[in-house]
């Protein structure tokens, strides 16, 4: 039997989808109870897909589009465990409903393993993912950056490894936030200036280095930088003054030398005052900014941190929802 047949036996030919009034669930490993209405457990979520239990509408985190297909999976702050359930690429390989898919979010589920290639490929419809606060401790897959119709990209506090490479391309990205990867390393890479719609980028408390890239320039609809925290070192590009929708700039605690540039700071200044805030290093001797609003972590704490239910409260994401 095919891979993606049985992984659509969850649901009967005879019965209804899980966006109608029954559905009956076929089992192929261990039987299980998950109420719809209460968060699942983390030993009946990875088979959720394979589950011998009948399920009414209202299932818990998932929503469907007026045409019966799902496009939601939510499982925010579920503190699920075990491996990430490599079913949902099996169903969007066929004529299963996972195809459709647009929002999938399970932060703080501390999954481990599966985040990969292959378990992403086919989502092509995907315009929101939030995988933060898994333990992946892998590198980031690759096909995301294939993705048509991503938009908001969210992988903080995941222990990824390896560099910024993979993720070369991305067409549609507006927000990419992987914030608390200590062991992300590398640089910021000069072809990220061409990632011309991103609006919001945050990449704190992990190693990066080497230089801004004056290519950053290009960047021109980007709302809000967040790079504290890492090793990055050489001079602030003039070419960030172009980012004339910039609202928030943070570069503290790293090893930046020389000054914030005129054409960063004009962006401060009547008439346009767009920029708002500005961080970086400014009680650091080998660097002088006129125009910071605050000069070190402590001043400049948006709320940016490894802890869990510290980061479940900063800032709000370009959606206005939580990240």
């Amino acid at each position: 039997m095919p891979e993606w047949l049985i992984a659509n036996n969850w649901i009967d030919e005879t019965t209804i989808d899980p966006c109608g009034t029954k559905t009956t669930i076929v089992d192929i490993t261990t039987p299980s109870t998950i109420d719809p209405d209460e968060n699942a457990t983390s030993e009946t979520i990875a088979t959720t897909l394979s589950t011998t239990t009948t399920y009414s509408v209202g299932w818990h985190g998932i929503v469907c589009d007026d045409e019966g297909r799902v496009i939601s999976i939510d499982l925010f702050d579920n503190i699920l465990s075990g491996i990430f359930p490599e079913e949902i690429v099996l169903l969007a390989s066929s004529d299963g409903q996972y195809k459709n898919l647009v929002n999938f979010n399970i932060a703080d589920a501390f999954y481990t393993g599966g985040f990969n290639d292959d378990n992403f490929a086919l989502l092509s419809q995907l315009n929101f993912l939030n995988v933060d606060g898994n333990t992946f401790n892998t590198s980031i897959p690759s096909v995301l950056s294939e993705l048509p119709n991503l938009e908001f990209l969210y992988m903080s506090d995941n222990y990824l490894v390896g560099d910024l490479s993979p993720l070369e391309g991305m067409p549609a990205i507006r927000e990419l936030w992987m914030d608390a990867n200590p062991i992300l390393t590398g640089p910021l890479f000069s072809w990220m200036g061409n990632m011309t719609t991103l609006e919001s980028l945050s990449i704190t408390y992990s190693n990066l280095t080497g230089q801004i890239p004056v290519e950053f320039g290009n960047l021109t609809m980007m709302k809000q930088m967040w790079l504290q925290f890492n090793n990055l070192t050489g001079t602030i590009p003039t070419e960030l003054g172009l980012m004339k929708k910039l609202e928030t700039l943070e570069l503290e605690s790293n090893s930046f030398t020389g000054f914030m540039h005129a054409s960063i700071c004009a962006n401060t200044e009547f008439p346009t005052q767009i920029l708002k805030k500005v961080g970086a290093d400014c009680y650091d001797e080998n660097f002088f900014c006129p125009c910071c609003t605050c000069c070190d972590l402590d001043e400049c704490f948006t709320g940016v941190s490894t802890s869990r239910e510290t980061r479940k409260r900063r800032k709000l994401n370009l959606r206005g929802g939580r990240v």
